[in-house]
């Protein structure tokens, strides 16, 4: 999981945004990504809309104060990207993929079911985190990691390189 903290503030290296972390999502396969809230009005008096950017283009803003995510009632339960779980209602059965944790909800899973529906992969599905129920953990190594130089991120995020920069010929 990545080691963003909810309610922090941050800044784009790129566009130079600054604003609140409010939701971060950890991906089997990708970097995580992180939701920027920027805290001024437009000049419309409208709430900004939230920009994604990968973890590793962001960095913390040190000494502006930072929201204070309040205290959950009840925590979101630990997700285990690879795992399979089954949602207890509707029954529906996947590999986690990813899982999207909020400063004010509760944390959504998306599960890939395994089947396939008239020979084509049934569509991801999102699921509240304390509505799953774990079937099987995941294998020690869902697939190969992808080296660390790679274009494309490592499993779960964990290492996610630089953008690759493209030559122009």
């Amino acid at each position: 999981m990545s080691e963003i903290q909810l309610g922090k503030t941050y800044r784009d290296s790129i566009t130079k945004l600054e604003g609140v972390a409010t939701s971060v999502t950890d991906f089997l396969y990708a970097c995580a990504r992180v939701g920027l809230q920027p805290t001024k009005l437009t000049p419309e008096g409208k709430t900004p809309e939230t920009h994604y950017y990968d973890q590793h283009q962001i960095e913390e803003v040190k000494g502006k104060s930072a929201a204070n995510p309040p205290k959950k009632d009840v925590e979101d339960p630990e997700i285990e990207l690879g795992a399979v779980y089954r949602d207890s209602i509707t029954k529906f059965e996947g590999v986690a993929i990813s899982v999207t944790r909020f400063m004010y909800s509760s944390a959504r899973v998306v599960l890939q079911s395994i089947k396939m529906h008239e020979g084509k992969p049934v569509d991801p599905q999102a699921f509240d985190a304390h509505a799953l129920v774990l079937v099987k953990s995941a294998a020690k190594s869902p697939a190969k990691p992808m080296p660390k130089n790679s274009v494309a991120g490592g499993p779960g995020g964990t290492e996610c390189p630089p953008r690759a920069v493209l030559s122009r010929r």
